[in-house]
């Protein structure tokens, strides 16, 4: 027999052909994507955390985000992060949120500062007193 002998053709396997035919099975079934996007997740809350902290800290001049406190910045789907800060008195939690509404612009621009993503994320606030859950 030559080297240019045509093989015979073969039926497929199945019956019909899918998606993820052809695809190896090791990538198809990885979850390595999603390993990465839960690590890129956690990044970016880092980042928020630390910029909003020194933010909140240092460079707004209100007394009362003065003593306020990030506690936990978490990704909410979407472009979102909902961050929650923390208010020693349980009084003035209203007039904190009604205040970082207002500074909101602001803040999300200094996490884009920090971060290099296309699209700054949105800022949500949950504002809750320093003993609790919000009210």
């Amino acid at each position: 027999m030559g080297s240019h002998q045509k093989r015979p053709e073969r039926p497929l396997p199945a019956d019909a052909v899918h998606d993820d035919d052809g695809v190896d099975p090791r990538v198809y079934f990885s979850r390595e994507s999603h390993r990465r996007s839960v690590r890129r997740d956690g990044q970016v809350c880092a980042t928020a955390f630390r910029v909003l902290s020194l933010v909140l800290d240092g460079e707004v001049q209100d007394p009362v985000l003065g003593d306020c406190a990030v506690d936990e910045v978490t990704v909410d789907g979407g472009g979102k992060l909902r961050v929650r800060i923390r208010v020693p008195d349980a009084a003035r939690v209203a007039e904190a949120r009604e205040r970082l509404r207002r500074l909101e612009g602001w803040l999300r621009s200094a996490v884009a500062a920090a971060l290099v993503r296309k699209r700054a994320p949105v800022l949500a606030f949950d504002v809750v007193p320093q003993s609790g859950v919000a009210p």
